[in-house]
């Protein structure tokens, strides 16, 4: 395989698997695959490979910061991007050390200089000499030498030091130290025997606490925001009440908890005002594999098919992915717990059976093809933890047949079959935890991969991607997975120096 193509095919796996993990066993492949790539990069460029030059070296590995960044900064997947990071330090250590410095000014969250620490700390040996966290360290003293000559604290910081009480103990302990080094080294200078040392340290440590809690209580905390899948479940949660047999029949207190759920809901799509999807079909698997580990990748995809009904320009409809493939036709607008409610009604009925993807995607051709004028810039999102591997072969669709092939093939995949109807463009959106492979290659046309569960990453979907070869037959070829991946991760962060 090219050199090139390799590298691409693996940022792309990459950007489509950084999801949330639950087990230490999914990372594993994750890791694997992210020091494979890191070390195969290193080592192309000390063996001075020919075809590799430095432009396209310093490309890549801008490519792997940014996606760290956009794990973090975008989807919000803090586990997944401390991992990644800390691969990223064990072959090249100066990047990662600078890349943590803008964890905090791009998502402006001191927890993460915390949690990055304590993911150190548990990997390598519980040292808490090791320059991730010493650089940890510095990040949150600089801010917090402003804050406590500050009026008013410019930052939460104080909010997100632990406390001497607490099981991440040895890192308060490590932080009151090197303040006391910053701030009033003579403690330890002067100390000369093990009794003074050791009351030096007790007072270090009992000055640095009174600090912290006196700043803590003069940071305001931001509200925290609740997550698409922390809807759904919220929105699950009043629809089984005791107290609810539909939502036309509640109690008062489940009655108002509804209609605060519904107000939240429309807040957070306020804030998203400036975001355009375009024409977008979300298509939701429903079946069995999606129920794992608590429905997780069923909330997560339910909570994105909400959001993306309530951007798209489309009628509000969803095709589900089940052994029957059904529609759920929203009419009017509705409240967003009315539709999670229509949602689970359809799950309850339906799913939870053999994922026949092609079934779905068999019906949708169909309608396509009867439906004229209002195909064009169409974008089928498919909302799915991707594990293809086990479905049973549909009509005339060979059994191996790669996914994205099978799809386009219920469209018609020759040029002759594009003079009445378009092919939609075809976003892979993977909301599941396990590591799975590419369901169509790096460099294929008219599709995307997305993964995670956040809003923004529905920025990934551009409203104007489509391909029509009679009239338009060019408009496809800046039209890729690594392509969308790269637009989207060169507008996450400042130059990074290589």
């Amino acid at each position: 395989m090219n050199r090139h193509v390799f590298i691409k095919e693996t940022l792309v796996s990459l950007f489509f698997n950084a999801t949330r993990k639950s087990t230490r066993q999914q990372y594993t492949e994750l890791e694997d695959t992210f020091i494979h790539l890191l070390k195969y990069i290193r080592g192309l460029i000390l063996e001075g490979a020919d075809d590799f030059d430095d432009p396209e070296y310093g490309f890549y590995l801008h490519t792997i910061c940014r996606l760290i960044l956009y794990t973090r900064t975008v989807k919000g997947e803090r586990d997944v991007s401390y991992c990644m990071l800390y691969i990223l330090y064990l072959v090249y250590p100066e990047k990662a050390l600078e890349l943590l410095g803008q964890f905090v000014e791009q998502s402006d969250s001191w927890i993460d200089m915390k949690r990055m620490a304590e993911y150190v700390f548990s990997v390598q040996g519980q040292d808490p000499t090791h320059p991730l966290i010493r650089r940890c360290i510095e990040l949150l003293h600089t801010q917090l030498a402003i804050d406590h000559t500050s009026s008013v604290p410019k930052s939460s910081v104080a909010l997100w030091i632990p406390r001497e009480n607490s099981a991440n103990a040895w890192l308060f302990h490590e932080l009151a130290y090197d303040w006391a080094t910053r701030h009033t080294p003579y403690y330890f200078t002067s100390a000369k025997t093990d009794e003074q040392r050791q009351r030096a340290v007790t007072k270090s440590r009992t000055e640095y606490r009174i600090l912290v809690s006196r700043l803590s209580k003069k940071c305001v905390q931001k509200r925290k925001e609740r997550s698409l899948s922390g809807f759904v479940r919220e929105a699950i949660r009043l629809l089984v009440s005791p107290n609810i047999q539909d939502t036309n029949h509640t109690s008062d207190k489940t009655t108002l908890e509804i209609i605060e759920l519904n107000e939240e809901w429309d807040a957070m799509i306020r804030t998203y005002t400036d975001m355009d999807i375009g024409k977008v079909l979300p298509v939701l698997d429903i079946s069995l594999s999606m129920t794992e580990n608590g429905e997780s990748a069923l909330c997560k995809a339910i909570g994105v098919a909400c959001f993306l009904l309530e951007k798209t320009t489309l009628e509000k409809r969803i095709m589900t992915i089940d052994q029957t493939p059904s529609w759920i036709v929203m009419d009017h607008p509705l409240p967003f717990v009315s539709m999670v409610e229509m949602i689970r009604e359809v799950v309850s009925r339906h799913g939870r059976t053999t994922k026949q993807l092609f079934r779905s995607i068999d019906v949708l051709s169909q309608s396509f093809a009867s439906v004229q004028g209002d195909n064009h810039n169409v974008s089928l999102v498919i909302l799915s933890d991707m594990r293809f591997d086990d479905m049973k072969p549909y009509d005339t669709i060979p059994p191996d047949f790669p996914v994205d092939e099978s799809i386009r093939s219920c469209f018609g995949m020759k040029q002759i079959q594009y003079v009445n109807r378009c092919i939609p463009h075809i976003t892979y959106w993977n909301v599941g935890e396990t590591y799975v492979g590419l369901p169509c290659d790096y460099d294929r046309l008219g599709a995307t991969v997305i993964s995670g569960s956040s809003p923004n990453c529905a920025r990934c979907i551009l409203p104007d991607w489509h391909y029509d070869f009679l009239h338009h037959p060019c408009e496809m070829l800046a039209n890729t997975p690594f392509d969308a991946m790269c637009s989207v991760l060169s507008s996450c962060s400042r130059s990074i120096s290589v």
